[in-house]
């Protein structure tokens, strides 16, 4: 194995596209973080769909750290993606990383074929979710899982988020032994969230009513997401606060306020549903938000809704922002849990399980959620409780730094198992 007594390690990262989300921010964060004194890491990914937001933190190629290949997009096709392998096998033959890391799917399978074409001593591939539930039928699904399987005994070290997504990885689908995966949880700089600034002047900047419950939903409306469940619940919920205020005669019923904050193929129909049902004066649909943290800011509960989650980015988010959340139990957001669940049921009928920073519910579960967005609502000391130990689980486990520290000493191990040398002590 060759010697780099001074030399810099070279790490190349490969991502489909630096959209809004937590995989796209991983990447750049860890290419910029990881360029100094012992590491030369660079970046190839692919451009966004006209349906998604590129990161605002990609303004340019900053020290030729970024390559652009324009084909390497999530969408799937025979001859680009035959051309993408080769493109990367050039490039990867040209730079002659030590270490190739690769993060979602396509870019997953893709740059490892090309880095085992070109000899990359070191392979490292990240699950921040995955494909197997939620978004394809039987057939595809069960050929990405034997795709996987077959690309995981080639790669040196498989990256997962949690406990849970070990295990479901490992147990469930089979993709590698247990000992060939190593958790790494999420990191990031959170001194946005943990100091972003009150609710009422955030409230003030949307135009909202700074007296109302509002909900919040962070992220990419799309089908895996399942925005429409949060709308079913709203108007469960609802229907049921007007049915309960009727009965006694409580003239004081303010209806919940809702923020969207996203985009993505089901932007168009999720408004026209909330025209239909004349809730447009309650719901805000305010785009891609590069400033999230003044969303997070401006709500009482975060919601989501989603059908399959690595460890979702939102949560996380809303927890440093001293945030209680509503969830699915769905993939590793149970890993964000803390303390012993208790299950309740809400007077609607609702069933949902509630920890000391948040509600889960099972998937798709309209009732559960409207039922804990009531309990939540007339619990509000509770839920600002729930805030604060989320903040504080969320800022001693996802810490930008304790990342950097995971991420290096990965290396560092899979260098010495190869036996290549270098000066990091």
């Amino acid at each position: 194995m060759p010697e780099h007594p001074q030399q810099k390690i070279k790490v190349v990262r490969v991502i489909a596209r630096l959209n809004i989300g937590g995989p796209a921010k991983q990447a750049i964060f860890l290419t910029h973080r990881l360029n100094g004194r012992y590491f030369q890491s660079s970046l190839i990914t692919g451009v966004v769909g006209s349906d998604e937001e590129k990161l605002a933190f990609l303004d340019c190629d900053q020290d030729g750290e970024v390559h652009v290949l324009p084909q390497l997009g999530r969408e799937i096709s025979l001859w680009q993606d035959v051309r993408i392998f080769f493109d990367l096998c050039r490039i990867f033959k040209a730079i002659q990383p030590d270490i190739i890391h690769t993060h979602t799917a396509k870019a997953g399978t893709l740059g490892r074929l090309a880095a085992m074409c070109a000899g990359v001593p070191i392979k490292v591939h990240t699950f921040h979710g995955h494909v197997f539930r939620g978004y394809f039928g039987p057939f595809k699904t069960r050929l990405f899982i034997v795709i996987e399987w077959i690309l995981a005994y080639f790669t040196d070290r498989i990256v997962v988020l949690s406990e849970s997504q070990r295990r479901e990885l490992a147990d469930e689908f089979h993709i590698a032994p247990k000992g060939k995966f190593q958790i790494i949880p999420l990191g990031f700089n959170l001194a946005p969230f943990t100091s972003c600034k009150s609710m009422d002047e955030a409230r003030h900047a949307l135009a909202m009513n700074s007296n109302a419950f509002v909900l919040g939903f962070v992220g990419r409306l799309v089908p895996i997401k399942n925005p429409s469940l949060l709308l079913d619940a709203y108007c469960q919920a609802d229907g049921y606060r007007r049915q309960t205020s009727k009965e006694f005669s409580d003239s004081t019923f303010e209806p919940w306020s809702v923020i969207v904050a996203g985009g993505g193929e089901l932007l168009e129909g999720l408004q026209s549903t909330v025209q239909a049902n004349e809730l447009s004066e309650r719901f805000l649909f305010c785009g891609w938000q590069h400033h999230v943290e003044q969303v997070y800011a401006a709500v009482n509960v975060v919601v989501l809704t989603s059908l399959n989650e690595g460890t979702p980015v939102a949560l996380i988010e809303a927890m440093a922002s001293g945030k209680p959340f509503i969830a699915t139990r769905v993939g590793g957001v149970i890993d964000l849990m803390v303390g012993d669940g208790s299950l309740l049921m809400a007077d609607n009928g609702g069933v949902f399980t509630i920890y000391q920073n948040g509600i889960l519910v099972e998937s798709r579960d309209a009732t559960g959620m409207a039922g804990a967005l009531l309990y939540l609502a007339s619990h509000l000391e509770e839920a600002e409780a729930m805030g604060r130990v989320g903040r504080e689980f969320s800022v001693k486990l996802f810490d930008e730094q304790r990342l950097i520290g995971d991420i290096r000493g990965l290396y560092q191990d899979l260098l010495a198992e190869k036996g290549i040398q270098f000066g990091l002590v």
